[in-house]
């Protein structure tokens, strides 16, 4: 793969340096207007996102390199939203329900902060591949996922993968640690974390289910990947978290760049479309009847709550409903908050915390609590809005803390940089082993990263507790499917062998 950087990109570039320019140089004129400078600041970061996703795509275009599950140019591209457009919305809550009072001047520096960690992050990927591309660790990766090929995956391993995540599921429904039933602290059970593991095979058995009908599509097969995909909507409405819900497209999206290459787009703005008329109104209502006054709904209630807001939501769909709902959903993934506010706190009112829980948070993820009856509780966003934020321990929220947020409070801008260029190193690890259109198991290891990689809302001791998780689950799920397709190639093999032989037996007639 050529590393060079094509014209048409480095036209893009030169483009997007140039308007980033011209908003600098805007600065000047609204220096005394705190508002202007933040939405300045945010149209620079959406920028820098573009920049950054065409750059990370080096050798390819943009769209292919969505479409085969990079990592790292997914995730500059999500920063273009998270961190640049939203952003804009922030002057609006100037005058909202702000839990505490957010300076405006903490979200300059915040924007400042961001934008130099966001550099950090890209020269870590990009420096990565172009200085000393890493096959040692690549092929380790590689031989933890199997290389097994897509040809190796049939329905039959589909409906497997499928069958195990949707009854790790009903389990999580059962013993209440399902999204917004959940009637423990996440994690403070012994069984939570493993259900949990096993509930991605939904997912990854969607995405077998597909691919296997885009390349040779048989009888049934096209029935199967709508029952499970439906199946798998249907519970994620009911967890009435909107992680869950995107998880189904993007199993979808991802498949379909595994076969074809490409971006699907009819099937992405159908998706957006959807998401933003029909998810975000119904999981907002649907939080809100969970989790009344009294507690937590138990879950045949919770269902029956979810049937009437979801016949609510249909009937109120109207251009205003879609309009309010997109505006609201972009203030909602908004996350220079939650770096303002620590940079405000930190370390003046709240001291920065120890390095040391960096180190020690893999451990923690990769032990089970069936093993560790007594391993610390991590609910650590909830932990976040009580201090930082100064919610009472009776409001059950949580905030995202971010990756350079949580970098940031456990030693200020040098760790930050830090912990962002490593980012950017294992996420072009990851991104250098295959390509997904190549091996499943590497189609695995994106779906079950996705979410926590591309919404910049997890803190970095979270991602470090989830890395054993996102490794060992794609891990177990290939070898679930790689049990048929060795029987069968094993049969061939014998019967290879066993029609060698027979033409060696049969003489051959010489010269008369």
């Amino acid at each position: 793969m050529t590393s060079t950087v094509s014209v048409p990109r480095a036209m893009a570039l030169l483009v997007t340096a140039t308007a980033a320019t011209v908003l600098l140089a805007s600065l000047e004129v609204g220096r005394n207007d705190v508002g202007q400078r933040i939405a300045v600041y945010g149209l620079l970061l959406a920028l820098a996102g573009l920049a950054a996703a065409m750059i990370c795509s080096v050798g390819r275009r943009l769209g292919t390199s969505l479409a085969l599950g990079k990592l790292g140019v997914w995730a500059a591209a999500s920063f273009t939203l998270f961190f640049g457009l939203s952003t804009l919305t922030w002057q609006r809550r100037l005058a909202t329900d702000a839990p505490v009072t957010i300076m405006p001047e903490s979200v300059v520096r915040a924007c400042v902060v961001v934008g130099v960690c966001f550099a950090a992050f890209v020269l870590g990927y990009v420096a990565t591949h172009a200085l000393a591309p890493v096959r040692g660790p690549s092929r380790a990766v590689r031989r933890v996922l199997l290389q097994v090929p897509h040809s190796a995956t049939d329905t039959s391993g589909g409906l497997r993968l499928a069958g195990i995540g949707l009854a790790a599921t009903a389990w999580q429904i059962a013993f209440g640690q399902f999204g917004y039933l959940q009637s423990v602290i996440p994690g403070s059970s012994s069984t939570a974390q493993i259900a949990a593991l096993l509930s991605l095979f939904t997912y990854f058995g969607l995405a077998v289910l597909y691919m296997s009908h885009l390349r040779q599509p048989r009888q049934g097969s096209g029935a199967a990947v709508v029952v499970v995909a439906a199946t798998a909507l249907a519970s994620a409405f009911f967890s009435g978290t909107k992680e869950e819900t995107a998880l189904v497209g993007v199993a979808l999206v991802f498949a379909h760049g595994a076969v074809r290459q490409r971006l699907p787009l009819r099937l992405l703005l159908v998706a957006l479309v959807a998401f933003i008329a029909v998810v975000n109104p119904f999981n907002e209502a649907y939080r809100q009847e969970v989790r009344g006054s009294s507690g937590n709904l138990n879950p045949p209630a919770a269902a029956a709550a979810g049937l009437g807001v979801a016949a609510d939501t249909a009937s109120s769909i109207s251009p205003d409903t879609v309009l309010n709902s997109g505006s609201q959903l972009l203030g909602r993934v908004r996350e220079i908050d939650n770096v303002a506010i620590i940079m405000q706190r930190s370390p003046d009112t709240i001291p920065f915390r120890s390095v040391s829980e960096l180190a020690v948070a893999p451990l923690a993820g990769v032990v089970p609590r069936l093993l560790w009856p007594s391993k610390p509780v991590y609910d650590i966003s909830a932990q976040f809005s009580r201090e930082y934020y100064s919610l009472p321990s009776s409001i059950r929220s949580s905030s995202a803390i971010t990756p350079i947020g949580d970098l940031y409070r456990h030693g200020g801008l040098p760790v930050a940089v830090i912990g962002m260029l490593l980012l950017g190193v294992l996420l072009r690890i990851v991104d250098d082993t295959d390509d997904i259109n190549e091996s499943v198991g590497l189609l695995f290891l994106v779906l079950a990263a996705f979410p926590t990689v591309v919404k910049w809302e997890t803190d970095i001791v979270t991602l470090l507790l989830s890395l054993p998780t996102i490794l060992i689950a794609p891990a177990l799920a290939v070898r679930l499917i790689q049990r048929a397709p060795k029987a069968v190639d094993s049969a061939r093999t014998r019967e290879g062998d066993n029609l060698t032989s027979s033409r060696r037996r049969i003489p051959v007639a010489g010269p008369t």
